[in-house]
């Protein structure tokens, strides 16, 4: 028993407790209780609760919770949790949501959604929404719609409408006219196609 009326066992019957009257269990018990009645279990375990109340869990459980009460998992489970609540999967699952609520998704899902909810796709999908809603899909759809609503189509279909609503057609359908074919020229010298 300690200077303060603590009370200590030792290894063998592991139990400690502190100055506090928090309670602390060694390694082989795996359980101990800060100063401040937050509870942590060793490796075994695998559950450490921090001095806030927040929980944590090590790398074999995977699970942890920072000191704001957001939560976090590992590598096995992925799944992590930010400061602000936003949640985030890791490598495996592969979706992230950031710090506003936004969802990504990595290219092995290839389905990206940025900071103010558009949805961006990535190679494998190739679809992706900028920052005003506007759809751009890649080349296996070839479908692609600009920030100002326009609707532009690639290669495959070749029918592209330009800012101010004019309609052009390309190489397979072959319709352009006045200032569509300066619009035209002006688009692919901007995309570099």
């Amino acid at each position: 028993i300690g200077s303060s009326g603590s009370r200590m066992i030792g290894s063998s019957g592991s139990r400690m407790i502190g100055h506090s009257g928090s309670r602390m269990i060694d390694p082989g018990g795996s359980r101990m209780i800060g100063p401040n009645g937050s509870r942590m279990f060793g490796p075994s375990g695998s559950r450490m609760i921090g001095p806030s109340g927040s929980r944590m869990i090590d790398p074999s459980g995977c699970r942890m919770i920072g000191h704001s009460g957001s939560r976090m998992i590992g590598h096995s489970g992925s799944r992590m949790i930010g400061h602000s609540g936003c949640r985030m999967i890791g490598h495996s699952g592969c979706r992230m949501i950031g710090p506003s609520g936004s969802r990504m998704i990595d290219l092995g899902g290839s389905r990206m959604i940025g900071p103010n909810g558009s949805r961006m796709f990535g190679p494998s999908g190739s679809r992706m929404i900028g920052p005003s809603g506007c759809r751009i899909i890649g080349h296996s759809g070839s479908r692609m719609v600009d920030h100002s609503g326009s609707r532009m189509i690639g290669p495959s279909g070749c029918i592209m409408i330009g800012p101010s609503g004019s309609r052009m057609i390309g190489h397979s359908g072959s319709r352009m006219s006045g200032t569509r074919i300066i619009l035209v020229i002006v688009i692919f010298v901007m995309t570099g196609t």
